[in-house]
């Protein structure tokens, strides 16, 4: 991670906003992104890792304090407009247990605020190597739309369709959510079953998990 010169008073100077301009020094202000009815209690883990981080004080002088969960309601201009809130209001300086699905990145880079999470939406990807991308996957890009190379996520589905059905090419359906996550897991899983040469039927559509029904 690349460290940006802090200033002690506050994120604005003559009304505008700073990058990186959001520690004093003494305490780190985090907070997390995500839907609340379905990744809400993802809040649990980022406080107990926090706490555990300032009990035992992994870095001498500094405490971390977790402003909260801002509940994006899976939607984009929700999203952003609650980034902004966090950033110019509450003044984080990082958001950690991310778990939107759409995160403002280009905000969030413009504003330099690292943001850390699991990385299943395209946030967290680039083509190639980059330093302008902010968002940090504990466990990589996960979601990358154009793979070239992935995870043998099919091997698994096409063994038991061939076992079950008798036939090397079976035809396999594929359930992805509409919106950027759902897109975005869908195109590895695709590759995996080209790999196999599997014929395969996309339907996108809106699952009850996703809309609270």
């Amino acid at each position: 991670m690349q460290w940006w010169p802090v200033a002690r008073n506050g994120a604005s100077q003559c009304g505008r906003e700073v990058p990186g301009a959001r520690f004093d020094g003494t305490t780190i202000k985090v907070a997390s992104l995500g839907y609340a009815a379905q990744v809400g209690t993802s809040q649990i883990g980022a406080k107990a890792r926090i706490q555990r981080f300032n009990d035992d004080k992994e870095i001498k002088g500094v405490k971390l304090e977790y402003v909260g969960f801002s509940d994006d309601k899976n939607d984009p201009a929700t999203a952003l407009s609650e980034a902004r809130k966090l950033v110019t209001q509450d003044q984080v300086f990082a958001l950690v247990g991310d778990t939107s699905s759409y995160n403002p990145w280009q905000y969030f880079t413009q504003q330099k605020v690292p943001f850390f999470g699991w990385g299943f939406e395209t946030a967290y990807c680039a083509p190639k190597p980059t330093t302008s991308l902010w968002g940090f996957g504990y466990n990589g890009c996960q979601v990358n739309p154009k793979p070239n190379v992935v995870v043998d996520f099919a091997r698994q589905v096409y063994k038991y369709a061939t076992e079950k059905l008798g036939n090397k090419h079976p035809t396999v359906a594929m359930v992805a959510l509409r919106y950027r996550c759902g897109q975005g897991h869908g195109a590895p899983e695709r590759r995996g079953l080209q790999g196999h040469r599997v014929r395969r039927g996309v339907r996108e559509g809106e699952h009850p998990a996703a809309t609270g029904r």
